[in-house]
């Protein structure tokens, strides 16, 4: 049985819970929190959240047990199956991480806590423009990033943009508007890709959770 450590409000929790539950690999959650002590280290070597156990050990860092569950479990492949398919793959989840999600990330603070710009948050909001329009030129939204088929890069994205532009649990969570970015008209083919991923029966079961767990996390309950 595979253990997934974590906790349900973080995104990269759920990018790879996503993931199990789509390729309809069992698993087993285990409730960890950010700050967990040394015990944690040794699943996790910076303590980051999400990590796996499986048979042969512990693995974390969200590509890499993604490339594992794809790698190593039957189901739905989520993949392209060519090894320049994968490349692109690869390259498109770099863009999300590195380049969109990490500076959303940075601009948090300046749009709920309502820091004022340092250089900083310039920075970030050069790194996030250009990411969205890397992401734009590297995708073709048919109705997914790479075409008919769902894969890895689709269920980073989806999560990703929960720091870029909220979400029904965090609806003041919009970073992109906070760095000048219409979203809409850098990605013309973001509303149809929408419509797909959130008419998986996968997406509307993280997403009831997320907006349950938030919701105890703010004390109080979802309307």
């Amino acid at each position: 049985m595979l253990n997934l450590y974590g906790f349900p409000v973080s995104h990269y929790y759920n990018m790879v819970k996503h993931t199990l539950m789509q390729k309809g690999v069992s698993y087993e959650e285990v409730l960890v929190m950010p700050g967990s002590g040394d015990d944690y280290l040794d699943k996790s070597p910076l303590g980051k959240i999400p990590c796996i156990g499986v048979e042969e050990g512990y693995l974390s860092e969200t590509s890499s047990i993604l490339e594992y569950i794809e790698d190593s479990f039957q189901g739905p492949s989520l993949a392209p199956s060519d090894p320049w398919g994968r490349a692109k793959m690869r390259e498109l989840m770099k863009v999300c991480e590195l380049y969109i999600e990490a500076p959303a990330r940075q601009l948090i603070p300046v749009v709920m806590q309502g820091e004022k710009d340092n250089d900083s948050h310039l920075k970030a909001i050069d790194t996030l423009n250009k990411g969205v329009r890397a992401l734009s030129r590297l995708s073709v939204f048919e109705p997914y990033l790479m075409g008919p088929k769902l894969t890895l890069a689709d269920i980073m994205l989806r999560y990703v943009l929960i720091v870029v532009r909220g979400h029904t649990a965090l609806p003041g969570l919009n970073t992109a508007g906070c760095a000048g970015i219409d979203l809409a008209s850098v990605l013309p083919g973001l509303e149809a890709w929408d419509r797909a991923m959130d008419a998986s029966a996968v997406s509307q079961a993280i997403d009831a959770i997320l907006v349950s767990e938030i919701s105890k996390y703010m004390g109080k309950q979802p309307d």
